[in-house]
């Protein structure tokens, strides 16, 4: 196992090539893959820098947690005001003490899982709402 593997588990669609609409399937699947056993799992870890990126011994094939590889980033762009996620009734993952910058800050990813996860709900239930 290694990162390519990480890579074709977890992300294996660029962001630039996710649609709007699977968008919260794929930022939840990335993040699932962050955890600690499913990093175990394929051999892979975190780079010096403690918590955003996914590498291996044999290569870095990384993968950076971060906006550029974020589905509702890449559809939002700079503006997170449009994303579909805050549009669900979500608060910005990026502000002071969001999860997001939890995770930069302390590697914790159990904020920012949660709030992937309930984004998700929130749009489906929109969705659904909505046919």
């Amino acid at each position: 196992m290694s990162a390519e593997t990480w890579r074709a588990e977890y992300c294996p669609v660029p962001v630039s090539e996710v649609s709007e609409e699977d968008a919260p399937a794929h930022v939840l699947r990335k993040w699932e893959g962050r955890l600690k056993k499913n990093m175990d799992r394929h051999g892979v870890g975190v780079n010096a820098e403690g918590y955003l990126s996914v590498w291996d011994d044999h290569s870095f094939s990384g993968f950076d947690f971060r906006a550029l590889t974020c589905a509702y980033c890449e559809h939002c762009g700079d503006d997170c005001g449009v994303c579909q996620a805050v549009l669900a009734g979500m608060d910005r993952c990026n502000a002071d003490d969001g999860p997001y910058d939890i995770f930069k800050r302390t590697g914790s990813i159990r904020p920012i899982l949660a709030w992937v996860r309930k984004a998700k709900r929130l749009i489906d239930a929109q969705r659904k709402g909505n046919k």
